[in-house]
Formats: structure tokens, sequence, C-alpha cells
């Protein structure tokens, strides 16, 4: 691979996305499951373990390997369960951030298509909620051989819809249509630069098109959460000079809201002027009709034919909108300041402010804990952390504690992270005498955040003590309750870290068949970026059996992906 090293940043990304427009070729897109898991629905290891326990007769014939593997998976289940099964999630999924700033690319021409192997309508839906509605392709019902007459910008459902007739879920329902989209793909990546994002292109068929068809006419660039390019990827593909990997370590809605910032189009209207937006919605509407007895005696005797029969009945409510629009003009609207990352503003302005009320204290609260998450050193975030504590400990009004709740947490990952690990367990233990009794879901997340730090913290300091046995076993010992209760109060989706803290504790103890149990469960979950994690965490005050756990590690991980 040329790329390695990763030299483009999303400012590059963002330069290359400008002349591309300049030059009438905006970029395609093409999304993967990674894009919508922030909406709420699930990426592929959940859906396998979930399938595995929920349609475990219908998997009866596969192999304990097989049933690891998607495509395998429902291979195995009735076209009718697949899309019972997924509509749960689709049918739910709220729109993401992700979604809202690939829409406002569209709508600024940056792109030019969006091509996704998702079932969901999360980008149709966020484009409607901009103003705009794009042609929608369905590839799984559409004649391929007309494909040159797409009506861009357009999004094009490459494995079908969640309301569609078809969804495309087994290998060999993939493996057929990739062949069938063999021209498509060609013609794709030699008509506009193109980005990958959310999408592995592991176990795929769709991937060998790509590195077929792929022949540096346009830039490449693919973008996924690992530090640096998989293997299957570096084989072929990115060792183009042409393509290149991008990292978005912390997700996919972060990476495009800030590429969406960078090409000048975030927030969208809707939230920067949401009386704006609504005006111009309304001014897309025609004026209403007037019924015929309604018209005047003279209408009637002959001059209806030249008289304006209709009506603009919703004057009024534009003209309302626009006197709220005066009226809040000079005003500090710190939604939209927030939205375009002007954290330092915010906190400016309200700092200074003798009393706030309770929006200012939030827009203030949300600030300091942005800026913190957004600075580079871990003693200055600390200092920020504190700020935000000490200016908001005592309240009592749930959304700013929330903040609170997030800033303490944090602030002890930061203490671990630097090695204070006392400091840090002493900051979850805080947390947990103010927030253990609250019922408020995500306070109970940060409860559950807060004891995974403490048990974190707890291993290391085992390992820290592994000369001493009794004091090496009563910190893995507590650091299991620990983690134990943490498990409780998740989430599923959210118990990939706790399993991987877990699965560690069990090997130091000697419990090897349970800790293999519990590190494929959360390399399941946790993937790649878990598994990187993983190997950081076990470096820190290294002891012997590090070395062997590491082994292990890899053994799951190349079963997984293989």
């Amino acid at each position: 691979m040329n790329n390695n090293e990763n030299p483009y940043a999303v400012e590059d990304l963002a330069k290359f996305m400008r002349l591309a427009k300049k030059a009438e070729k905006p970029f395609i897109f093409i999304t993967g499951a990674g894009c919508s898991v922030t909406a709420g629905i699930p990426l592929a290891q959940k859906i396998v373990s979930e399938l595995n326990e929920k349609f475990a007769l219908e998997l009866k014939p596969l192999s304990d390997e097989d049933r690891r593997d998607y495509g395998k998976c429902m291979g195995r289940l009735e076209a009718s369960k697949r899309r019972e099964y997924l509509q749960k999630y689709i049918g739910t999924a709220k729109i993401n951030w992700s979604h809202i700033a690939l829409a406002c690319l569209i709508k600024e021409g940056y792109i030019r298509r969006v091509l996704t192997f998702n079932f969901d309508n999360l980008l149709a839906r966020s484009c409607g909620l901009l103003g705009q509605y794009p042609p929608t392709y369905d590839f799984t019902a559409a004649n391929l051989n007309l494909h040159r007459l797409i009506d861009d910008p357009a999004i094009v459902h490459l494995h079908g819809q969640g309301h569609g007739f078809v969804q495309l879920n087994t290998d060999s329902e993939t493996e057929e249509h990739a062949a069938r989209l063999k021209e498509f793909v060609g013609h794709t990546l030699s008509e506009s630069p193109t980005l990958f994002i959310g999408y592995s292109g592991k176990n795929d068929a769709f991937l060998p098109q790509i590195e077929e068809q792929f022949d540096d006419q346009h830039r490449l660039f693919w973008v996924d959460m690992g530090g640096q390019a998989p293997d299957h990827l570096q084989r072929k593909l990115l060792s183009s000079r042409l393509a290149h990997y991008m990292s978005c370590e912390n997700g996919s809605d972060l990476f495009l809201i800030q590429l969406a910032r960078e090409l000048g189009c975030f927030p969208p209207t809707i939230f920067a002027d949401p009386y704006q937006h609504l005006l111009d919605e309304l001014d897309e509407i025609a004026s209403f009709p007037i019924s015929k007895n309604e018209l005047s005696a003279h209408e009637e005797n002959g001059a209806a034919r030249f008289s304006d029969s209709t009506q603009d009945i919703l004057l009024e409510t534009k003209n309302k909108l626009k006197e709220v629009q005066r009226d809040r003009n000079g005003e500090n609207d710190f939604l939209q300041e927030y939205l375009q990352g002007n954290y330092q503003k915010i906190v400016r302005i309200l700092e200074v402010k003798d009393s706030l009320n309770h929006d200012q204290s939030l827009w203030l609260a949300r600030s300091y804990l942005s800026l913190a998450l957004e600075e580079p050193n871990e003693l200055e975030k600390i200092r920020i952390y504190d700020k935000l504590i000490n200016k908001f400990r005592e309240g009592n009004i749930l959304d700013i504690q929330e903040q609170v709740a997030k800033a303490l947490v944090n602030k002890a990952v930061m203490l671990e992270k630097i090695g204070n690990l006392d400091d840090a367990v002493d900051v979850c233990g805080e947390l947990l005498n103010k927030f253990s009794a609250s019922s408020d879901l995500v306070i109970q997340v940060q409860v559950a955040r807060a004891l995974n730090g403490m048990g974190y913290s707890k291993l290391l300091k085992a390992k820290q003590q592994w000369s001493m046995p009794d004091e090496a076993k009563f910190y893995l010992n507590a650091a299991l309750e620990d983690l134990t209760i943490a498990l409780r109060l998740l989430p599923e989706n959210l118990h990939a870290i706790i399993l991987g803290n877990i699965a560690y504790i069990k090997f130091l103890q000697e419990k090897i068949t349970q800790s293999e149990t519990y590190l494929r469960k959360a390399l399941h979950y946790g993937g790649r970026h878990l598994y990187e994690a993983t190997l950081q965490d076990i470096v820190r005050f290294p002891i012997n059996p590090d070395s062997e756990f590491k082994e292990l590690l890899e053994i799951i991980w190349k079963e997984i992906n293989e």
C-alpha cells in the first residue's frame, strides 16, 4: 500500500471535493452499515448474535463456524422472517447525523450520487428534512442496462430497500447481484471520484468488482474506523497511488459533520434558521383554490375565466414567521454556533454572565464538554472537565446533570490514561455516589461507564501488584464485580468494551475457556475498534500472561475475519 501513512485529512478531502464540483464531476459516495449504526440499526456482528439466539432451530444445520457468518445465517431463514427481523430496526431507526451531513453535501452539489448497501431510508428522510427529494432507485428491481438514465442527484439502493419487494442478504444472492452490477461499477468508478464510508468490504462479492474495475481514472477514498487500512484492502485496492485510506476513528457522524463544515454547508437551514426553512418550504405551496360558489356574481356572469380564483391563505403564517425571525435577530443563536463547532465562542459569551437561565446553562455545559473532547492535551482536558463539574455540580436539572455525569466519566478516563489510577477510581466513586439512584436512562449509561472505568482501573492495579498474588487477586475480584454490574445496566449494543475487560480478567484468573467465550463475544460486538483497543491495553503495566492473552486475541480475531 502506497498510502499506509494516511496522508490526507478531512480538510484535504474537502479541497478535492471543491475541485470535483468545479470540474462538474461531483463525488459519488458508497455507504454501508457503519453509517446507520448510530440511528439504531446494528452492525452484522450483533445481528449474527441475535439470529443465533432467535432462530436456533433454523440455524441448526450450520457448523459453528458458519453460525458466525452473516450471509450463511440469513441463507437459512425464509425471506419473510428476514424481512420481519430487519424491519424492527429499520422501522424504528432515527435520522442520524451521518445522513443529515450527507444530505447537506448533496444539496450543495458536492455529492452527485449515493450508492448504499443499506436497506434503510435514512438518507431519503434526511434529504426530505432539508426540503429536497432526490430520486431513489432500487437496483434489485431496476433494469440495470438503463443505469445511464439515472437522474442525479440520486440515491441508489444496491441490495434493496426495507419497504421494497426484495432484500439481498445471503451469500448467493449478493454474489449473483454483484456480477450483474459489473458494468455499473466500472461506469461509476470511471466517471467521478468515489468515497466509501461505513462499508468494510470484508467477505463481500462487491469488493472484487471494485478491485477489478478501478483503473485510476479518478481518485478513490476509503474511510474506516481503523487506525490503518485492513489487510484485505491493502493487498490490492489501496496499492494504487490514487486510492487513499482515511480513518474516522470517532465514527461516521463526526467525520461527515466535519467534512460538511469544511465545505460550508453545515448546519443546514432547518437548524440554523428554522423560520427561514419554513418560509422556503411554504413558498413551494401553490395558492389555495376558491370554489365556484365563492366567486362574485360578476365573475359568475362570464368574467370568472379571466379572474384569479386562488388565495394565498398562508400569507398570515408567513408574516408571523418573518416577525418572529426579526425579533430573534440580534439574539445569540447558540444552536447555530454549536453546530458550527464554535464552542469557545459560546463559553466566552456565557462565562462572564453573572447569572444564567436554564438554556444558557445547558449550552455552556455542552460547550465545556465539547471543548474538552476536542482538546489534545490530557491535563488541559481535565482542567476543562473540572470547570464544568465545579460550575454545575450542585444543580439538579436533569439535562445539565447529564453533562456533569459525562464530564466525571471522561475525567476519570483521562486520569487513568495518565496513570493516576487511584484518582480515577475516586472520580468514578463520586459519580456513583451522586447518580447511582437515578432512573434516567442517559444517567444510567454514565453510571455503567463509571463502573467500567473503575473496573478497568482496578484491573490495571492488579497488573501493577502482580508480584503480590493476594493483592492482585483482590483487585481482579473487585474489578470483576464492578464490570458485572456495569454489564447489567447497559444496553447490549454497548457491551463490547466491558466484555473485553471481563475476558482479560478471566484470563488472568486462569479461567481460559470463560475468557475465550467473553473475548469472542466482545470482538463480535466491537469489531476492529475493540481489537485495536485491546492490543493497546495489553501492553500497559506488562506482565507474563499478556503474551499468551495476545496470542488468544489474535487467534479469535483471525477466525472472525475468516
